[in-house]
């Protein structure tokens, strides 16, 4: 096994380790943070890797994929869930990033890397370690990707340098869940995410409408997270019908084979002189 791998496989187990003890309570509770132009930040992408340790800084490419401007901001949290940099400072921001737009986020200075926005840590966060992070815009049209680069070394060529190759990890990248993608069917929840990126299903109040989708019953309403409603008539005051209801398509009237219903027909003269 070469030097440059096993570094790799150590770093990738280290940073594994410290995603499984790192507490996400601040990331969760946090509210998102207004930008300085005003406008209020929405959750993009979870980062449950965040790194600025023995010389590893976690670097943040991101993409406006939309067709208008956008606000970006990365912020950082240390291993106990402490905001480590305002946004609505400027400090992890950029503004009206344009349409098609490529912007660069680092925790630190990097040799082999350009970084657009170097974030500066702030008190009480004086050291952020193996932590966490998210990116927050104005727009959720943004996509990014993440990377522990090392900020010493830089390519060379192996022919001419005994330096190694610096060493760069793809960090993983959870993306933000949208109230549609949390859908669970279910007429008597609001569906949404939280500041967490997770799925939320907050029950509405007893005597709300609802749709159960049952042709089959009328004047539905929530009670206790269940969507209920009212047998619905289908009698059709003929005899000579089996009146049935079919959740999906409702009354069915099917005739009943041999019957015949009598009608009486009234005549009435009229004479005239």
């Amino acid at each position: 096994m070469t030097l440059s791998r096993a570094f790799c496989l150590a770093l990738t187990a280290c940073l594994v380790a410290g995603a499984a003890v790192r507490v996400d309570a601040g990331v969760a509770d946090t509210p998102l943070p207004t930008f300085a132009d005003g406008k209020p930040g929405q959750l993009a992408v979870m980062l449950p890797a965040v790194v600025k340790d023995n010389n590893l800084r976690t670097y943040v490419v991101c993409t406006n994929l939309g067709a208008t401007p956008v606000d970006v901001g990365l912020e950082v949290f240390d291993q106990g869930g402490v905001r480590g940099n305002t946004v609505a400072a400027g400090n992890g921001a950029l503004l009206n990033v344009a349409a098609g737009g490529t912007v660069t986020f680092s925790t630190g200075t990097t040799v082999i890397m350009h970084e657009e926005q170097v974030l500066t840590l702030e008190p009480p966060v004086t050291v952020l370690g193996q932590g966490s992070g998210r990116v927050v815009t104005t727009g959720l049209q943004v996509a990014c990707t993440a990377y522990a680069v090392d900020r010493l070394h830089q390519i060379r060529d192996p022919r001419r340098s005994a330096e190694r190759p610096p060493s760069i990890i793809v960090l993983p990248v959870q993306p933000a869940c949208t109230p549609a993608a949390c859908a669970d069917a279910d007429p008597c929840t609001v569906d949404g995410c939280d500041h967490a990126g997770v799925c939320t299903h907050t029950v509405v109040t007893d005597g709300t409408p609802c749709d159960d989708g049952n042709a089959c019953t009328t004047g539905e309403a929530c009670v206790a997270d269940q969507c209920i409603g009212s047998p619905v008539s289908c009698d059709d005051g003929n005899v000579c019908t089996t009146d049935t209801c079919d959740p999906a398509g409702g009354c069915q009237h099917a005739p009943v084979p041999g019957c015949f219903t009598t009608t009486t027909v009234s005549t009435t003269t009229t004479s005239t002189s």
